[in-house]
This record gives C-alpha cells, structure tokens and sequence, in this order.
C-alpha cells in the first residue's frame, strides 16, 4: 500500500511539473451518440510525415522537392500559398498578410511532424492602411472566388460548399490548438467564414456577410464603429466536454465604406472574456450563422435569410498587432481540424470520461489536447 500511494503522489508530481512546464492533459473523451448519427471527418493534419515550408520570405528556403502532399502555387510573398492535400478533401493554405507595406523578418507556416507551425516574426512593420491587423495567415476549406485564393478546395460530400445555409447538416467543427504571444499582441485565433446571397460571387459588396468566430483574443473589447448586439449561447466542445457557452457579439454594418460587406463577430467568453488560449474547440457553425436572423437586425442589417444565403468558404488563422515600436513575435499551432457532422440535434449529451497523461511520441511532452483519441461510439 505504501508503494502503491509512494507511486501516485510520484506521478502527481511529474503531472504537475509538465502542466507548470507548458503541458496540458490528453483528453480522451466519448461523445455518446450512436454511430448511426454522426460522421467524423479529418480536415488537418494529412496522412504525410512530410516536412513543408511556406514562407514571406524569398530568402527562405523550402521543401525541394515539394512532397505529393503538398501543391506549392507561390512563396517568398506576403500572399505565399499553397494547397494541403488529402484522400477526402484539401485546404488551401497562405500567409495572407494583406495589410503589411513592408517589414523585416517574415511569417513562417511550417508543416512538421503532422503539426502546423505558425509565426509572424516582424520588425520595422508598415502596413498599408490605419487598421492595425497585420493579416491572417491560415487555411482555408471551401470555395472562394475572390482575393487572394480565387479557387475551391477539394471538398467532403457531407459538408459541400457552397450550400444555403438552411440546407447546412448540423456539424462540429473541432479544432485543436495552441498559440504564443512573446511581442505584439494576437487580436483573435478565429474562423473567418464567408456568406453570400449568390454561389459564384467574384467581388464581395454591401449584401455580403463575413462571420468570424474568436476562439481566443487579447483585445475583445470593440468600439465603434463595431455594435454590440448581445450575447448567445450555444452548445460548444472545450477540452472533450460539451458545455453552454456564451458567445459576445459585435456588428460592423459596413467595412471600409457604404458599399463593403457586413461583419459579425462572435467572441467565445469561456473559460473568461478572452477565450481559449490552448486547447481543443468545437462549434456549431450552423447554430451561430442561424443565430443571425436575431442579431443582424438589432444592427440596422435586415437583408440576411437563412433560406437564401450560401456558406461558400470556412477559414481558420490568427489576426495580430505588432507592438508600438512595430515588432511582432507570436503564432500558433494547428494539431487537428475535424468536422462533426451529426445527425441529430447539436444539443445530443456529450461526455467527458477520463483523462490519461500518455506522452506524445512525437515531441516528448503531453500534447495540449488530443482530437485523434476521440471515440465516436
């Protein structure tokens, strides 16, 4: 008996050591709904122990040659892309850092280790308009027809876009992530999601609606002209257990003029106001985009309809500030992007079972929250 409590308060030394580290639990968790209602699909990472490297910088050098995994169309620009290839769908990726007029250093996406890294490393930073965002570089499922992809991924029969909204099926989507932040200031780890009341839509105008959904922010409070409409509460994933979470949200009738898109921004306020920094996230992007039919209109905005408008593309990356002497150094990590399509409602009981402080073969340390361990019975 001795030994056995000798060996237990050993191993609650070393967890607590590795959490004080940076770690976190490995969540394995069941979701208790019948196989016959749901489907899951993984977006991210592809089956490929591949290395890949896009990059701002032309200097940089990346994977020659580049692996079948990967599709490289530009790198060493503030626009570099590339597409991310699988069995069931694929992702375009960018660095997409619209709004930098010149800097020194660069933004690095690396793939390795089945894990996407991303950092924005700048100095010296002049971006080309008074709107601190720097960029958002990310990935992209979808189909967008405008700036700066112009294409459609190859996409999953259950989740094709674009599709009107209310013919969406009820899914999850789940993403499993950390960030950092050393200099500079991460204004959201977010979705950018893209509706239109037209599928082939080339240029974005007044009648177009661009959601985003802040997991996680440092800078959440909005003034004008954004519009603080309220707050909704949906059925969301933290860290393998479904909890109602509230979600703040903001209006921005119009962006840049009277003729560009509407913007909603949905901020996640749990565990606090600022999100989840670490961990695993699960939405449900139908819910929220449904939620609209309330919320627009309490901004002047009575045009969407659910009945009419299509979700044509989803995105995923990091808005930033650089500091006030014009440096940044902070990014995240993508370990997972799953979609949930389930088949009854999003509200079906979802249960945490147990936790397990298995090591990651891969790095040597507790994984921040593992999505393949999911048991979908």
């Amino acid at each position: 008996m001795k030994t056995k409590k000798r060996a237990l308060r050993l191993s609650a030394i070393l967890v607590a050591l590795l959490a004080v580290a940076g770690a976190s639990y490995y969540y394995f968790a069941a979701y208790y709904l019948p196989s016959t209602q749901q489907e899951t699909y993984q977006l991210f990472p592809p089956p490929s122990d591949a290395s890949f490297i896009l990059s701002t910088e032309p200097g940089l050098p990346s994977s020659a040659p580049v692996p079948p995994a990967f599709k490289l169309y530009d790198n060493g620009s503030y626009y570099a892309m590339a597409e991310i290839r699988d069995q069931e769908a694929s992702l375009m990726m960018s660095t997409f850092m619209w709004n930098l007029a010149g800097a020194q250093g660069g933004v690095v996406m690396k793939y390795a280790n089945g894990y996407l890294h991303t950092i924005v490393n700048l100095s010296d930073v002049n971006t080309l308009s008074s709107i601190q965002v720097m960029g958002y570089p990310g990935l992209m499922y979808g189909r967008e027809l405008w700036f700066p992809f112009e294409t459609s991924t190859s996409q999953l029969p259950a989740l094709s876009l674009p599709r009107v909204i209310n013919d969406l099926p009820d899914f999850y989507s789940v993403l499993n992530y950390s960030t950092f932040d050393v200099t500079g200031e991460i204004d959201d780890f977010s979705y950018d999601i893209w509706l239109t009341d037209y599928p082939n839509v080339t240029n974005l105008g007044a009648h177009d609606v661009e959601i985003m959904i802040w997991m996680y922010s440092q800078s959440p409070n909005l003034s004008y002209p954004f519009i603080y409409v309220g707050k909704v509460t949906a059925p969301t994933i933290v860290n393998g257990s479904k909890l109602d979470c509230s979600y703040r949200v903001y209006v921005l009738p119009h962006t840049g003029s009277a003729t560009g898109w509407a913007g909603v921004y949905f901020q996640l306020q749990y565990p606090n106001y600022e999100g989840v920094a670490n961990g695993e996230v699960g939405v449900p992007i139908k819910v929220l985009l449904e939620d609209l039919t309330q919320l627009m209109p309490k901004a002047g905005l009575s045009f969407f309809d659910p009945s009419a408008y299509y979700l044509n593309a989803i995105q995923v990356g990091m808005e930033s500030y650089h500091d006030p002497q014009g440096s940044a150094y902070l990014g995240y990590t993508l370990y997972s992007w799953k979609i949930v399509v389930t088949r009854s409602p999003v509200n079906a009981k979802l249960n945490e079972i147990k936790k397990s402080t298995a090591m990651d073969s891969k790095t040597g340390f507790l994984p921040r929250v593992s999505t393949s361990s999911l048991n979908w019975p």
